[in-house]
């Protein structure tokens, strides 16, 4: 395999911060490129995400508790804190 020296210029705050969470993900800036390419070659198109976790949002929060509210007026088994639920929605 020949390799060749790929350079580009980027917004050094760009680059500072997706360094911070390559290095969070326990990568480089480098490895992830070479990542991108592959895989972008692979599939024929744009590749994959990858992300740090993140908790939910309360509006996600109080969206997931209505569904299990909804569930559970739909004849599905009820759980205990179904009224915790209804409390934290009403909020």
């Amino acid at each position: 395999m020949t390799t060749i020296n790929f350079q580009k210029r980027i917004d050094a705050d760009l680059l500072k911060k997706a360094d911070e969470i390559y290095e969070q993900l326990g990568t480089t800036t480098g490895e992830v490129f070479r990542m991108f390419l592959a895989k972008t070659v692979e599939v024929q198109g744009f590749p994959f995400e990858l992300k740090i976790d993140r908790e939910p949002s309360s509006s996600e929060l109080k969206k997931w508790l209505q569904e299990a509210i909804n569930l559970r007026n739909q004849n599905f088994k009820c759980y205990p804190f179904e009224e915790a639920l209804k409390k934290v929605i009403k909020k």
